[in-house]
């Protein structure tokens, strides 16, 4: 952690596309499959709707509040407001639901499976680094919010 951000190193889209990879190869050498109904497709597109509603709906709220969005820059403003006053990571949570979109259109448990090392990867590689730096820049203010808002859902 530096006074420029929060010292992340691994953009979150490549941790989630490297573990899907994995369960993907996992699936090719040794397929376990979610289900054989014909409902996937909508299933996929219902995850992938909540995720990309909760992404986008957060990338225009930092847009306001006009600080970066990527965690390895610094931050201008804490945005506690909009699906914030809900969630402290609604844009991860954006992942994992893309996540199981992915998994459920290519009929995959192996890719549902490697979510769960996602969650831990995310967890120690960047939610960690940014709760630090949140801490120590915005100090009794993310406290606060911290009490009030749960890390996920």
């Amino acid at each position: 952690m530096n006074d420029k951000g929060p010292g992340v190193k691994f953009p979150p889209p490549l941790l989630l596309l490297a573990c899907l990879s994995a369960g993907y190869a996992l699936h090719q050498f040794m397929p376990l499959y979610i289900d054989q109904t014909k409902n996937l497709m909508l299933i996929a597109g219902f995850f992938a709707f909540i995720g990309l509603t909760l992404i986008i709906g957060c990338c225009v709220q930092f847009l306001k509040a006009k600080t970066h969005l990527e965690p390895w820059k610094e931050s201008k403003n804490l945005i506690t407001s909009g699906i914030f006053r809900f969630s402290r990571n609604p844009i991860y949570l954006g992942f994992f639901f893309i996540g199981i979109s992915i998994a459920v259109y290519f009929n995959s448990f192996w890719m549902i499976i490697s979510l769960i090392p996602f969650y831990f990867l995310i967890q120690l590689f960047v939610i960690r680094k940014e709760e630090k730096y949140l801490r120590n820049k915005f100090k009794e203010a993310y406290d606060q919010y911290c009490k009030k808002v749960r890390r996920w859902f």
